[in-house]
């Protein structure tokens, strides 16, 4: 798995992914990369998804991992543009209602600007 990190926006990390995130080395990998982030004080992270080829569970796992370490840190995880099959696996385990998905880099990183919807009324 290749992993790249630039920033899209000064407080915005774009962590884009190539290849197969599946259990062994490329978990340990994205985990690693994550933590460095937040260590720098970067909590708002977007996983671009559109060279990720394959996620098997463990890898589907430590997107939750990650995006579980950002939330705690103050920040937020969202993905961008993951690819159909990527995409059904977050849809069929219902993480896609955990860990937002957006149409590309930039709509996600734009999510970040957006204000936190109300609250419903207890009226």
């Amino acid at each position: 798995m290749t992993i790249q990190v630039r920033g899209v926006q000064p407080d915005v990390a774009l962590v884009e992914l190539g290849g197969r995130l599946t259990l062994g080395d490329a978990c340990q990998l994205l985990l690693q990369k994550v933590e460095e982030l937040l260590r720098a004080n970067k909590p708002r992270i977007v996983l671009e998804m559109t060279g990720l080829e394959v996620m098997d569970s463990a890898g589907l796992g430590t997107v939750v991992a990650c995006y579980s370490k950002a939330k705690k840190a103050g920040g937020n995880l969202v993905l961008a543009a993951p690819q159909k099959k990527v995409f059904d696996t977050f849809r069929i385990t219902h993480m896609d209602s955990v860990v937002k998905s957006f149409p590309s880099a930039e709509a996600a990183a734009q999510s970040f600007q957006s204000p936190a919807p109300p609250a419903p009324s207890t009226i």
